[in-house]
């Protein structure tokens, strides 16, 4: 993208929703550039030479991984994500349901509904955000949670320091897709 386009990015400035800075692979998805980081006051990176939109001392808090939270569910700890001015680590849990799945799509949904409450009392205490996107794909909900980078950095010195702290402390949640199911009003 060209920096004389920052009025423009497709994907939004992250003032609205979060804009993904790297994928679940750790790879920047393109959606920003050097000048719009600038024009926030954010530091970029690089990666082998080319721009990468978070630095060093940050990209060591995401990885092609996964930390468990709840029931089997994991967070997947490579995205990162830019969102009202700020930086956030984001990982993501998706609720798989359907045939391949092994819930249904309304107990993946009540699920889904039930940990990101259950989280976000947490998260939002640190100065993060919890979305649960109810229509992210055909077979799945996606729950997302921005953790500002500053907090990663003062709780944990690396991602396997960073990732035991999400699975033990910050997403860690005793629910269970079984426990919402009972707990849910029964219909008709």
């Amino acid at each position: 993208m060209a920096s004389d386009q920052v009025e423009r990015y497709p994907f939004g400035d992250g003032s609205d929703e979060p804009v993904y800075l790297t994928n679940g692979c750790c790879e920047d998805t393109g959606h920003v550039d050097a000048a719009l980081l600038a024009s926030l006051g954010l530091e970029a990176g690089e990666w082998e030479g080319d721009f990468y939109p978070l630095t060093d001392a940050e990209a060591k808090y995401i990885y092609e991984d996964l930390a468990d939270v709840a029931d089997g569910f994991g967070a997947m700890t490579g995205y990162s994500a830019l969102y009202q001015g700020k930086k956030f680590l984001m990982p993501s849990i998706e609720l798989y349901f359907g045939e391949d799945g092994i819930v249904s799509e309304a107990d993946a949904l009540a699920f889904g509904k039930a940990y990101a409450e259950d989280v976000k009392a947490r998260v939002e205490g640190i100065g993060g955000h919890v979305f649960l996107d109810e229509e992210h794909d055909q077979d799945r909900h996606l729950i997302q949670v921005l953790v500002p980078v500053e907090y990663a950095m003062r709780n944990a010195k690396d991602f396997d320091g960073w990732k035991d702290h999400l699975a033990s402390t910050l997403l860690k949640s005793d629910l269970t897709v079984e426990s919402v199911k009972a707990a849910s009003p029964k219909v008709g």
